[in-house]
């Protein structure tokens, strides 16, 4: 573990852990998690955003942490599995692959905005049940989505409080860095 300190703020980086289970305790810093296979890594205390990239077959539990901005963002891993017992308001998945969220109650996740992902896995532990996020190809894409380009696609997924389920729409990426504009199914298949 390394933390390198910025005059504003901490940055906590977890680099090349490999077969490892260990703990972390957090002082409000920024945690960056890069490239640990085969680990369980458990986070506690106060963070200010946690960033997961390039793991594999890595189990992180987020145990009671307090995550400022409520950001979890998990991007080009593997075989993750990422147990939340915390309120969290957006967590982005891209380009990963096979990654089960264990969350005690899905009303303590805000958004889920993936983007090509494929085999989310949602495990509301309280329940006992289990969502599946809907998986598109670009063959399936262009049919459902006719005209739209499946590289911009993005798709956001709530937990629907009245039906108690989750809910998945599409999500258009614009503007030159890919930054996402919420549109609604209809806008998009009017365009």
């Amino acid at each position: 573990m390394q933390r390198l300190n910025f005059p504003n703020h901490t940055k906590t980086v977890i680099k090349s852990r490999n077969n490892e289970s260990f703990e972390e305790n957090l002082n409000g810093a920024l945690v960056y998690i890069q490239t640990c296979n085969h680990s369980t890594i458990t986070l506690t205390g106060r963070a200010t955003k946690i960033i997961i990239e390039n793991c594999n077959q890595t189990k992180i539990i987020l145990n009671n942490i307090i995550i400022i901005t409520s950001i979890c963002e998990i991007i080009n891993s593997e075989a993750l599995e990422l147990t939340i017992s915390s309120k969290l308001s957006l967590i982005t998945i891209d380009r990963t692959n096979s990654l089960i969220l264990n969350i005690g109650n899905l009303s303590m996740v805000g958004n889920i905005i993936t983007n090509c992902s494929h085999s989310i896995n949602i495990l509301n532990t309280s329940n006992n049940c289990n969502y599946l996020i809907p998986e598109y190809t670009h063959e399936t894409f262009a049919i459902e989505y006719p005209g739209l380009d499946f590289s911009i696609a993005q798709f956001l997924t709530i937990f629907n409080e009245v039906s108690n389920n989750l809910q998945t729409t599409i999500v258009k990426r614009e503007g030159i860095h890919g930054y996402f504009a919420q549109e609604t199914q209809d806008r998009l298949n009017k365009s």
